[in-house]
């Protein structure tokens, strides 16, 4: 056997052991042909795990926002330390709470496979978010904002950023929170104009 062989049988056997120490080593075969594609692969971790807790077009309005963070290159920054985001929708006026937040995020801990990881829960209140929104295009028809608002898509995304960011873990709160939505409002209204 040659030594480069060798050292491919040697590296097959450690993968094997680390990966599905269960089923013993493989045979070897003195041959540098690959395994069959029966065995398992190495298990890779999956990111991030997003559970929308919402149906319709709250649900669309929440997968397109993680969509385009995503797109405009937000997303791992905001989300890759999670262990898991869960995004409730609270649709009725009544519930929208008397600070008239648009979005609420609450970052704690949940158990998971080995340990610990951390999670980021959200609720969003679409009806504080479309009044909200109507409240900026009243100002623009008034000439009281400098630039058009959001459309409804961006403003979902921006308002999903500051809130991922109340996640992050760095203590610095509001501040910080609105400087990601800012971030995440500018990029998506670049990204719509040049797409």
């Amino acid at each position: 056997m040659t030594r480069s062989v060798a050292a491919g049988v040697a590296a097959l056997l450690l993968a094997t052991a680390c990966t599905n120490p269960a089923s013993g080593p493989p045979a070897a075969t003195g041959s540098s042909s690959p395994r069959p594609s029966s065995k398992r692969a190495i298990t890779r971790p999956k990111g991030v795990v997003v559970v929308v807790r919402a149906t319709g077009g709250a649900a669309t309005r929440m997968r397109r926002a993680e969509h385009d963070l995503k797109e405009v290159g937000l997303w791992s920054r905001l989300a890759d330390h999670l262990y898991e985001v869960r995004v409730s929708v609270r649709p009725g006026r009544s519930d929208i709470p008397s600070d008239r937040h648009l979005a609420d995020a609450y970052p704690s801990a949940v158990a998971k496979p080995g340990g610990f990881g951390s999670l980021c829960d959200i609720a969003f209140y679409p009806a504080a978010i479309a009044a909200d929104l109507t409240r900026w295009r009243r100002y623009y028809s008034q000439g009281r904002a400098g630039r058009p608002p959001a459309t409804l898509r961006q403003y979902w995304g921006s308002i999903l950023a500051h809130e991922l960011a109340h996640c992050l873990g760095n203590g610095k709160g509001e501040r910080v929170a609105d400087h990601w939505e800012r971030i995440a409002r500018d990029r998506l209204r670049h990204r719509r104009t040049n797409s």
